[in-house]
């Protein structure tokens, strides 16, 4: 066959072209450290890749979800603390006003501390996180407490003090939750029937009852029953608390399970596309001498034109 000086050209060029390609394909792959930088490459491995990378920006939104279920049980405990806190309180007063040697003008300044613990408990049950009541159920546009001419309500319900089964399932049925995994929702709020409770037990109807028997001059048998009362609205109130330490809990061996996840996700998306950069390094070196040595020798090939003699 007989080799013109256009096919020694056109064969260079194709060549250059070759090892211009593989030096541009390892120089991306260091770049990227990824093997893969079209499907192209390994159609079977990019398909494997995107699934992996979509199940770990899942595992990031579930994350998120989990620290913001924390915060807001977090938040929730914060407050029925202080709630047990007051219980607390109301008992050592309801004790002290039972004295027999106590004047009618200190169960007076009982009377008016007690008040001011009623004010405060409306200001923990009414309380807002991130724009929400976090006892208010559903509700997000108003406090769900209100306290109208001595009459307590509550979302929906008109007085606390007379709600039927049926209001006070309905509200007890509406938890806030967040999604943790396409099948569950893990429920963080408690209700503020539950915190306050419904009936003529509840507690601002509590308050309300020891403010007028402290109305007296001696002693009461009423006055003793009283610390009872707040006694076992602490109780209530502990089991709330433990309830929310439970959840916290969960919500930490959830948290876990999803950081040894997106662990387990990042290793098996390397070993799919990812480069040993040594190997890599080594290729790219040995391209580039390639090429290099083609252009040497191209240099040497290319036919001279009378201009390379003209000076």
């Amino acid at each position: 066959m007989r080799v013109v000086q256009n096919m020694l050209t056109s064969s260079l060029l194709r060549n250059l072209h070759s090892n211009l390609n593989n030096l541009n394909k390892y120089q991306n792959q260091l770049s990227t450290n990824s093997r893969i930088l079209r499907i192209s490459d390994d159609p079977i491995g990019a398909v494997s890749s995107i699934q992996i990378k979509n199940d770990i920006k899942k595992n990031e939104q579930y994350s998120k979800n989990i620290s913001d279920a924390q915060s807001w049980l977090n938040e929730t405990e914060s407050n029925l603390y202080e709630l047990n806190n007051i219980l607390i309180r109301m008992k050592e007063l309801a004790n002290q006003s039972a004295n027999g040697t106590f004047t009618k003008q200190q169960r007076d300044a009982i009377k008016e501390e007690v008040l001011q613990m009623r004010d405060q408990l409306l200001d923990i049950v009414n309380t807002k996180f991130a724009g929400k009541y976090i006892f208010g159920g559903y509700n997000t546009t108003s406090a769900p407490f209100k306290i109208n001419a001595g009459t307590v309500s509550y979302n929906s319900i008109s007085d606390i003090s007379a709600a039927t089964p049926a209001e006070i399932d309905y509200e007890n049925d509406q938890v806030r939750s967040f999604k943790l995994s396409p099948s569950t929702s893990f429920g963080v709020s408690i209700p503020g029937t539950k915190v306050v409770g419904c009936g003529s037990d509840n507690l601002f109807a509590l308050f309300e009852g020891f403010v007028d028997a402290l109305d007296t001059d001696v002693a009461t048998p009423e006055l003793v029953e009283y610390a009872s009362k707040f006694s076992k609205a602490q109780d209530d109130v502990l089991s709330l608390i433990s309830d929310v330490g439970g959840r916290q809990k969960r919500l930490e061996h959830i948290n876990t399970r999803y950081e040894n996840e997106f662990i387990n996700l990042a290793e098996l998306d390397e070993k799919t596309v990812g480069i040993d950069q040594a190997e890599v390094i080594t290729y790219f070196r040995m391209a580039e001498n390639t090429y290099n040595t083609a252009l040497q020798v191209g240099a040497r090939i290319i036919q001279r034109s009378l201009v390379d003699f003209l000076s």
